[in-house]
């Protein structure tokens, strides 16, 4: 996605506050936009009926987005990161005539885990009511759509209208919400939400097939890339079940703070509340990474793969792998501690917060570690990412599943301590993990010049 990177560096660059303000925008929605939309739309829903609306019904229908969320994460997760990665490739070899097939492809997996997942486990894991059951498989056929049709956003010219479609059904569904909260049931709101996220997946896909509406072509070569990446799919696997297991360990605790609806559908409301919220914080570092610090990366990792292509003198290659080494670590450095200093005004400054973030004193505490474990997970993901754009994949692989096994295990290990240690499982495992994390990558920066030789050589090739 450096492409529209560029772009948006440029307008934030050169033209003023405004210009900065609306490219910044423009990149949440376009890093984060289908977290975001949940996140937001979620506790919009839930504000604008919480007075006029049963709280069973409120329940019942946070505990579908969320198993929604969870479960479409962790399955497209590998599709989704192997999808980037095929269309990174075609943009690499300026080749754009597989995207239909690809588009076409991918949504007809979702159809596939929509039928082969969500219906049977609406249908036999939970005790739903059959508009509920209808609703919530259609909601996980939408979300795990929208999931799939983001690798796509990077190849769009028009990055306004992708904004603007994920605003356009957030905005939607809470003012529906808010015009029709004396009626709202369960089965209502969960319609509601499915509407809003049907309007911003047609706006999505419209804008996709339009750009590219050529005839679909199908790639001979798609095996061999399945066969060559399969770490990436592996990568998102195991990345995304490391995002859940906390939450999902939670919410099977039977706990004091654990509520289940519809049969078996267990959640623990002051533990996921607390962890959304400051999950949030993540993405001002997300924004900046994908507007500076990616474009960066990619201008002077090109310097380096073309002098290595152009046969360039040694002192020459090294010179550039230098530079590309020094903006990672100088780069990490600086996020660091700006998600360090912003996270401790925070923690300070909780109690005039207090009332604003409409937590309770329990969660408070669940809270802090939330926002610690966030700065840990996100730093962590930022090595594993330079990794990965080294063509590193296996050891982004073992990463992403060491982060699983460490987050499960200490969550298991605090669980029993009571409610003063939840969330520090969650906050433990980001620190250690990305400790080993940035310690790999630190193993891996002098050996720049053999990646780009040797490691990279066969993506060169593909």
């Amino acid at each position: 996605m450096a492409g529209i990177g560029f772009k948006l560096r440029k307008i934030a660059n050169n033209e003023g506050l405004t210009g900065a303000s609306g490219a910044y925008a423009y990149s949440l929605f376009l890093v984060a936009g289908p977290w975001v939309f949940t996140v937001f739309a979620l506790l919009g829903i839930t504000f604008a009926t919480r007075s006029t609306t049963a709280w069973n019904d409120i329940q019942m229908f946070r505990s579908i987005i969320i198993y929604n969320f969870c479960l479409t994460l962790i399955l497209t997760g590998p599709v989704v990161l192997l999808l980037t990665r095929y269309l990174a490739d075609q943009i690499y070899k300026r080749d754009t005539q597989y995207v239909p097939m690809a588009l076409l492809a991918s949504l007809v997996a979702v159809a596939v885990l929509t039928l082969g997942v969500a219906a049977p486990f609406y249908a036999f894991f939970a005790d739903l009511s059959s508009a509920n059951l209808i609703l919530a498989t259609t909601n996980f056929g939408l979300a795990s759509a929208i999931w799939i049709a983001t690798p796509f956003l990077s190849i769009l010219k028009d990055f306004k209208s992708v904004s603007i479609s994920f605003l356009v059904g957030c905005i939607s569904a809470t003012l529906l919400a808010v015009i029709l909260a004396g009626s709202l049931n369960d089965v209502l709101i969960l319609l509601i939400f499915n509407c809003a996220l049907a309007v911003t997946l047609a706006i999505l896909v419209s804008r996709v097939a339009r750009e590219y509406s050529g005839e679909i072509v199908f790639d001979k070569t798609w095996k061999d890339f399945l066969f060559q990446r399969w770490e990436i799919a592996g990568f998102g696997l195991f990345y995304y079940l490391g995002i859940w297991i906390d939450k999902i360990i939670m919410w099977r605790s039977d706990l004091q703070g654990s509520l289940t609806v519809g049969g078996s559908l267990a959640t623990m409301p002051i533990y996921d509340a607390a962890m959304f919220i400051a999950q949030l914080g993540a993405i001002p570092a997300f924004v900046y990474f994908f507007v500076h610090v990616e474009t960066g990366f990619f201008e002077r990792f090109k310097a380096l793969s073309d002098g290595a292509q152009k046969d360039s003198s040694l002192r020459a290659i090294e010179a550039n792998a230098a530079r590309v080494s020094t903006f990672v670590f100088e780069q990490l450095i600086k996020i660091l501690i700006a998600m360090l200093l912003a996270t401790s005004i925070i923690i300070v400054g909780l109690p005039a917060l207090y009332n604003v973030i409409a937590l309770s004193e329990i969660q408070l505490g669940i809270f802090r570690m939330g926002l610690l474990g966030v700065v840990w997970h996100t730093m962590f993901l930022f090595c594993v990412t330079f990794l990965l754009y080294f063509d590193l994949r296996f050891p982004a692989l073992v990463l992403s599943a060491f982060y699983f096994v460490l987050n499960g295990a200490l969550t298991l290990f605090f669980l029993p301590q009571g409610l003063e240690y939840f969330g520090l499982g969650y906050m433990l495992a980001g620190a250690i993990a990305f400790l080993v994390a940035a310690a790999w990558l630190m193993r891996e920066l002098p050996w720049l010049t053999y990646h780009t030789f040797v490691t990279n050589s066969g993506m060169k090739k593909s």
